[in-house]
């Protein structure tokens, strides 16, 4: 009798320079469902800490339970759901150099940020900046640099929702808005940011997004939905649909997956015609990751149907 089995893997990798240094080492689960021909589809589960709603372990301890009961309500872990969507649907992986056609994503200190723009190999069209992370003099004096170093770059500036409407107006009355992209997620409050959307300035959602399913009429104002499934769960499929009815762009975006779940997102990208996703997280990890097998189950069938 041929079995369908599934394997999970806990993965283990360095940062090569945290975004938080409380978190030096990067984990995740890699979900491996072997066909009973022989082939295998994969998914990856790696919430990320201080964004997802359920640690690491709660999404381990999901994704065994629905394993064993078959029972989607227990998939509160948009991480969990994500990888099972993957592994169940087969979806491909992009082919691996595809990760080289990026934008970049830029953080840090000023003269790191130049520097690496100095020494970036292709060619500089678009980059998004993290912003609401210095004083204001110096973000406007850093992108006052680079717009006059690079007058042909488009910056998606991305301020993780850490401004309240008067400072954002602020910010964005100092800056030279030709060269503004979008800036997303200004505002915690989504209130704040439509406001902002209505006053013609081109807005893109990000953390809004995984708070509320919002309808298509509160979205229509704004320009970009950046999408992170592992942060969306089931709601990345809503959202794609919202996009598509309001016919505004997408940017599927990286939450600091490992090179498996981010040829993944990169496969989605191309399936919605995303031309710049937001995937220029690699470069933040080691090269080495370490790999160890903690589940083991054989199945008389496909385990991930329900």
């Amino acid at each position: 009798m041929h079995h369908w089995q599934v394997k999970i893997w806990l993965y283990r990798q360095h940062w090569h320079c945290p975004w938080d240094p409380q978190q030096s080492i990067r984990r995740g689960l890699y979900l491996q469902l072997q066909h009973p021909e022989g082939s295998c589809s994969w998914g990856e589960i790696a919430p990320l800490p201080g964004f997802s709603s359920h640690t690491l372990s709660e999404s381990f301890q999901q994704l065994t339970d629905f394993l064993e009961h078959r029972h989607d309500a227990s998939l509160r872990s948009a991480a969990t759901y994500w990888g099972i969507q993957c592994a169940k649907e087969q979806r491909p992986q992009a082919e691996p150099d595809s990760l080289n056609q990026r934008y970049p994503l830029l953080q840090g200190d000023e003269q790191a940020i130049l520097s690496y723009l100095e020494q970036y190999p292709g060619p500089l069209t678009l980059a998004k900046l993290k912003v609401a992370r210095r004083a204001l003099t110096e973000e406007v004096s850093l992108i006052a640099h680079i717009n006059q170093a690079y007058p042909q770059l488009k910056l998606r500036l991305d301020a993780n929702g850490h401004w309240n409407y008067q400072q954002a107006e602020s910010f964005l009355a100092q800056i030279n808005t030709a060269n503004l992209a979008y800036l997303e997620q200004p505002c915690a409050s989504l209130a704040d940011c439509l406001k902002l959307a209505k006053a013609d300035v081109p807005i893109a959602l990000d953390e809004s997004l995984q708070h509320q399913r919002i309808d298509a009429q509160t979205l229509a104002n704004i320009q970009t939905l950046v999408l992170k499934p592992t942060l969306l769960g089931k709601n990345t499929d809503y959202y794609l649909q919202i996009a598509k009815t309001l016919n505004i762009p997408i940017s599927i975006s990286s939450s600091f997956e490992s090179r498996l779940g981010l040829l993944q997102l990169k496969s989605l990208a191309n399936q919605y015609g995303d031309l710049y996703p937001g995937l220029d997280t690699l470069r933040y990890f080691s090269h080495k990751q370490v790999t160890r097998l903690i589940y083991f189950r054989q199945f008389a069938d496909n385990p991930l149907l329900y």
